[in-house]
């Protein structure tokens, strides 16, 4: 379940300091916390939501309660020295899932706490926004804050009415390096305890929309979240299905530069394409407020663009408008929508944001069309979709030389023929690399050639400061992509930084909720920070969403192997190797393989199948290494291992993730470190 509330973290301070000299007296002091701070919660309206070694969450509707809740908790402790706090409060998202609370909230609330004094009360910019205007309240301004793992600067303030400490003059570029990541973290191993994945306080951006009455509508997402629906194409040809598509994916591209919208991905739009379902329906699945639609009619060079934003909840709408226009003027158009959806949604943008949506990406109109029927072949992600998208965006190019986004289409393209073609990594990666580049030469602050340029960078050429650098400024630059979080986490994952990896993934996800790839990535890294029963539910849902994508199979197998549910892993396996094109013979031999030999067996009997399919799989060395992996055969493993090294195949940067690392007998063995090193891998 997910709400936006006013979040309160409160802090012991000293706490670590005196776990260390007498565990015993912080034990008892930490019971004299809860006991003081429930009582008062409940009494201003609020709900305790847990404790984090020494730290406490709770959550509030109304901020005023939040706020007086601390001051009454911190003026009641005022003359008591054992104990200490100091308050942090953001008003943000909190998400219920597994038993644990996570969000935005949380985070932020955690980052500013520990910016107050002892004694004291931080808040947000959005928190002072509510307060600022009750004349029993004074604040002192702080300035703008970097906290860590938040993108933008926050802005804090500090309570100093009724004899609250006033904080000295701080600088407002502070770099908060405490917070929730951190220093729960070090309280817990100070406890003693365990740090379990879902006690790090993760930044979760999970959607969560029940009921259909007026009462219950929670746009997920927040109020500044909007989905662009494919736009009907009312025009004579059917051919023209691109160019209505196009208009509709540009504009959802424009709203995504906007930091302070927060966009539903194309992937799980088009999937209401046609749809009859009803507005609030739509919203509610895909956990936003407002929903943009629209018409496309094109005649020769004419063309009528028509666009409705809608309130989800009352189906009201709050813009409007039709355009009749030449198609010289698409991108004005393009770009006046996005003006007026930002408007009306009171967004926030930046000079800079406001100069990428007003840039024509092009001059000419026929490059712009081979660019839509480009976009339109690479979304359908397929080997011979791809190749043709290819052939578009460099039709594209050859009518503009100048058209970034081209570049970046094509850049694209060759990023992924690797993976759905029989194509050498040594013939698409470079050719990726040089259009990212040639895009970034014609316009530096294309979100989407960073992220395709970091794409290559990862999985090629293993250069992965310089990979990391350009995820996150195209992340900056189009803070909505949800293939750039993905990729990012990926990233993240591979370099064994899962909590991180989990943020991002659950960030592409809650952006493009229909994505089956993002889902099954977001499975697999549960499944890396071992939480196996999230992992399973995300997985079997994939399952339903395609199921007849193979890979989500070999997923679960090795998932139930690893848990030792064996049956569940020979179900699995043989549905996969049926997907993948298995003869009856070849299913019935791996059945007779695990009913005389049992996990073992299933494994032996996969890879004599693997070994017939060599000119069938697409992955077909990662695929034999890893499966003498599981039959305990280090050396075959490792043989295997070393031909996807000298073929720089993408899936060399999976062995730092789980997957692998619990293959039997390969993280210990010297020429693991040997092939990190080689990779140039941060170990």
């Amino acid at each position: 379940m997910r709400k936006l509330a006013a979040i309160v973290f409160t802090d012991i301070v000293g706490y670590t300091a005196l776990m260390g000299e007498d565990e015993s007296r912080a034990l008892q002091l930490l019971q004299k916390n809860r006991d003081f701070l429930k009582p008062l919660i409940e009494q201003h309206n609020g709900e305790w939501l847990k404790e984090i070694g020494d730290g406490t969450l709770s959550c509030f509707i109304s901020t005023v309660d939040a706020v007086n809740c601390a001051r009454a908790i911190q003026l009641s402790l005022k003359d008591d020295p054992a104990l200490t706090l100091r308050i942090g409060i953001h008003i943000g998202d909190v998400v219920f899932e597994g038993g644990d609370v996570f969000g935005d909230g949380v985070n932020v609330a955690s980052r500013i706490e520990p910016l107050a004094e002892p004694g004291g009360i931080c808040v947000s910019g959005r928190v002072y926004d509510d307060i600022q205007n009750k004349p029993d309240i004074e604040t002192v301004y702080l300035g703008e804050q970097t906290l860590k793992h938040v993108k933008r600067p926050v802005k804090v303030y500090a309570l100093t009415s009724e004899g609250l400490p006033t904080p000295p003059a701080k600088t407002t570029t502070t770099k908060s390096g405490g917070g929730y990541l951190k220093s729960v973290s070090r309280r817990w191993w100070a406890w003693g305890g365990v740090v379990t994945v879902a006690a790090v306080g993760l930044i979760l951006y999970m959607v969560d929309i029940v009921g259909n009455g007026e009462s219950d509508f929670k746009p997920g997402l927040g109020p500044r979240s909007v989905a662009v629906l494919p736009f009907a194409n009312f025009s004579d040809s059917k051919a023209d299905e691109y160019f209505s598509d196009g208009v509709m994916e540009d504009i959802l591209t424009h709203l995504s530069k906007i930091g302070d919208l927060r966009v539903i991905a194309r992937t799980s739009v088009m999937q209401y394409k046609g749809t009859q379902k009803r507005i609030r329906d739509i919203a509610a699945e895909l956990g936003v407020a407002t929903i943009l639609e629209g018409s496309v009619r094109r005649s020769a060079d004419q063309v009528r663009i028509t666009g409705q934003l809608i309130d989800a909840r009352t189906e009201e709408h709050l813009w409007a408008e039709t355009y009749d226009r030449t198609l010289d003027d698409i991108f004005v158009i393009q770009s006046d929508v996005a003006h007026e959806i930002a408007s009306a949604l009171e967004a926030t943008l930046t000079s800079d944001e406001i100069k990428r949506i007003d840039r024509a990406p092009t001059k000419s109109t026929d490059a712009y069309q081979l660019y839509l029927q480009g976009r339109y072949f690479w979304n359908k992600r397929t080997g011979e979709n791809i190749l043709k998208a290819k052939d578009y965006f460099e039709q594209a190019i050859e009518m503009d030389p100048l058209y970034a986004r081209a570049y970046a289409g094509l850049a694209d393209s060759y990023n992924l023929l690797h993976q759905y073609t029989n194509l050498s990594s040594s013939e698409t990666y470079p050719k990726a690399r040089a259009a990212a580049i040639r895009a970034l030469e014609i316009d530096p602050e294309l979100g989407e050639a960073h992220i395709s340029l970091a794409y290559g960078l990862f999985e090629y050429y293993w250069e992965y400061a310089a990979a990391e650098h350009e995820y996150r400024r195209g992340l900056e630059l189009s803070p909505n992509y949800a293939t750039g979080h993905q990729w990012y986490g990926e990233y993240l994952s591979c370099v064994g930084r899962l909590e991180e990896s989990l943020v991002e993934v659950l960030t592409a996800r809650d952006l493009d909720p229909h994505s089956f790839i993002i889902l099954a990535v977001l499975a697999r890294t549960y499944h890396g920070l071992g939480d196996f029963e999230l992992a399973d539910k995300v997985n079997e849902k994939v399952m339903e969403m395609v199921p007849d994508w193979p890979l989500s199979y070999l997923n679960a197998a090795v998932a139930a192997e690893y848990q030792g549910r064996f049956d569940d892993a020979a179900r699995y396996l043989e549905k996969y190797i049926t997907l993948k094109g298995a003869s009856s013979d070849e299913i019935a031999s791996l059945q007779d393989s695990y009913k005389s030999q049992g996990i073992q067996g299933l494994w032996r009997g996969y890879l004599h199948i693997l070994e017939g399919w060599a000119d069938r799989s697409l992955i077909y060395p990662y695929d034999i290494a890893t499966t003498y992996a599981h039959l305990g055969n280090v050396d075959q493993a490792f043989n295997w291992l070393e031909r996807c090294f000298q073929e720089r195949r993408f899936e060399m940067n999976v062995i730092k993730t789980w997957a692998f690392l619990h293959l039997p007998g390969l993280d210990s063995d010297p020429r693991f470190q040997d092939l990190l090193r080689r990779m140039t891998f941060p170990v």
